[in-house]
């Protein structure tokens, strides 16, 4: 279950339909309504959460994560937000990011590139923890051509 405000969520959201089109089953949220609605279903179905936020600084994230940890959920943050707590809190697994940086110009497209790298690395590895022989790629493959 992945989770992430603006730009991130599309970032989110193009890593859930890629784990989607993988065979592993996959949801992107971006409104913390809607989180809260399927929260339930997703930690009975064993999902892992992944909140992406490129300062970590948004309410909503915050909040996702508040409700994450009070709960006693792991679960994993994408961000460049460096100066957040993560060692003393074990149930996150966090992801930190660098960028170029510039005092006169926010460089946000140097953000998408990094956190799409990220999430291609991770889609990698768990395609090749759970499908090696990418078995299940090439069935879902099939499935999105009809479907498209």
């Amino acid at each position: 279950m992945v989770f992430g405000i603006g730009s991130s969520f599309e970032t989110g959201k193009y890593f859930a339909r890629q784990l989607s089109k993988s065979g592993i089953e996959a949801i992107a949220f971006n409104s913390l309504h809607d989180f809260v609605d399927f929260y339930p279903t997703a930690v009975r179905n064993g999902y892992h959460f992944l909140i992406i936020s490129q300062k970590f600084t948004n309410l909503d994230c915050v909040k996702v994560a508040k409700i994450l940890d009070e709960n006693k959920i792991k679960f994993s943050l994408i961000s460049k937000n460096q100066n957040y707590n993560f060692k003393s809190n074990d149930r996150i697994n966090p992801v930190i990011y660098n960028t170029f940086k510039n005092r006169v110009v926010d460089f946000e497209i140097t953000d998408k590139i990094a956190q799409f790298m990220i999430l291609d690395i991770v889609l990698f590895y768990l395609l090749n923890k759970n499908d090696p022989r990418y078995e299940n790629i090439n069935i879902s493959k099939n499935l999105w051509k009809i479907i498209s």
